[in-house]
């Protein structure tokens, strides 16, 4: 849980949280449309398994911003305390409506929503956060933990420090990043912001009493052009200012179209999944499972049969492969990291391995860290994290570029790629898709 993080890719925990509670009213709007008769029968099947694996993901994902929160001194973090103790108060709520009510009580004693020993289940540790006296501004910004310094605050400014700058904005990819404002006082405040005309903000002004998150974009048709555009968000409430600042990669040229991905905050990101040109060498292919890994659907080498491909021996003559269109900014080495679901190894003495091959080239030999035994280690922590890791070395020069990956060891299960210029930050998912946007 704690490896999610709060601060990178949109709020990792916040997305999870998300899809969690959208699931439960899913659900529960399935159940309350049911007539009387039929509600044990989905109560028992689907209901109660559903809302127990939303309520126990809750219960840690809200404890956990709990405390993040109570160590930045915000009053928000009161707000999760409680969402914490109402969800651990429902999934007991539904536990006895299944031992005791459901189906006449027929099924007493056959569920537990506390089970010694086991880490998920009872109490998480809560705190509760006295607010100072009056009113209080503070601002987080996306790809940040720690709070930003007041605008000209000499006392907090530590040389080569900088808590206040947004991730860079990329008129290829046109993502949005937060800027989290927030309380640390008794009292509520007004606050406003400006910003150039080209900065788009989900709100410029308002009143806090614990905490509001803005969201914040760009108007790429009037905001100046360059690699390197500067601007920058004043934020002021409670009497302290705050200075946000904005960059952004607005270059007028290349012009990119279709399906390419870019390098986008030192990452190329993909799903793998999302290629796009497979090619099968006889029988063999990359086949896309629906359902399965971390993004929805995963790429594994079918069939199990394959034939094996000898290390360095790889190439579109004798393996399968897919390909992945990039596009690179700035040049340099880079590493290739490639998350598979995890797998074991089905021929004796063999690798969980690819060949990763740049515009043709000859193939670089990535293998997963993975256990041979399920009671080692490794093999236990990649089971929970639900994810195997491969890394090899790639350089790549500025412009468009072909990522081939070829199927040498049947086995393999795709799920995520990564090109890495040193970009990437400490996360549970990794980067978002680094793909193409055309809006």
């Amino acid at each position: 849980m704690t490896l999610s993080s709060l601060y990178h890719y949109g709020d990792e925990v916040q997305r999870r949280i998300d899809e969690f509670v959208s699931l439960e009213r899913e659900a529960s709007a399935v159940y309350d449309s049911l007539p009387e008769e039929k509600r044990d029968a989905y109560f028992q099947l689907v209901l109660y398994p559903v809302h127990g694996a939303a309520y126990i993901n809750l219960k840690h994902l809200y404890g956990f911003k709990n405390r993040k929160y109570f160590g930045q001194g915000r009053m928000i973090a009161n707000d999760y305390l409680e969402k914490t103790k109402e969800v651990f108060t429902a999934l007991k709520k539904e536990t006895l409506h299944y031992n005791n009510t459901m189906a006449g009580g027929k099924w007493q004693h056959m569920m537990d929503d506390d089970i010694k020993g086991l880490p998920v289940s009872g109490k998480v540790k809560l705190l509760k956060l006295k607010p100072e006296k009056g009113s209080k501004l503070g601002v987080i910004v996306e790809g940040e933990g720690i709070p930003a310094h007041v605008k000209n605050d000499a006392e907090t400014e530590q040389p080569g420090q900088s808590h206040d700058t947004l991730p860079r904005f990329n008129r290829y990819t046109k993502r949005r990043y937060f800027i989290d404002l927030f309380n640390s006082g008794d009292k509520p405040f007004e606050w406003r912001a400006e910003c150039e005309d080209w900065i788009l903000l989900t709100e410029a002004s308002g009143s806090i009493d614990d905490g509001r998150r803005i969201l914040v974009d760009i108007d790429y048709a009037r905001a100046p052009k360059g690699a390197g555009v500067e601007g920058g968000i004043l934020i002021s409430g409670a009497g302290s200012e705050y200075l946000v600042k904005v960059s952004l990669f607005n270059p007028a040229e290349p012009n990119l179209e279709g399906k390419v991905f870019v390098q986008d905050n030192g990452v190329i990101a993909m799903n793998a999944s999302n290629f796009d040109r497979s090619m099968d060498h006889g029988t063999a292919g990359w086949r896309t499972i629906r359902g399965l890994g971390r993004t929805g659907a995963a790429l594994a080498l079918m069939p199990f049969t394959a034939p094996t491909i000898k290390p360095g021996m790889a190439n579109a003559a004798n393996a399968p492969s897919v390909e992945y269109p990039v596009y690179v900014f700035e040049q340099g080495n880079a590493g290739i990291i490639i998350h598979a679901v995890p797998t074991h190894r089905i021929h004796e003495g063999g690798h969980l391995r690819v060949a990763v091959s740049v515009d043709g080239g000859a193939p670089v030999e990535l293998e997963f860290e993975q256990a041979h035994e399920e009671v080692d280690k490794i093999g236990k922590i990649n089971v929970l994290r639900n994810m195997m890791e491969g890394k090899a070395e790639i350089t790549l020069s500025k412009g468009a570029h072909t990522i081939s990956i070829f199927g040498v060891e049947a086995g393999v299960v795709l799920d995520r790629i990564f090109i890495d210029f040193g970009g990437i930050q400490k996360s549970y998912l990794g980067p978002l898709e680094t793909v193409l946007v055309s809006r």
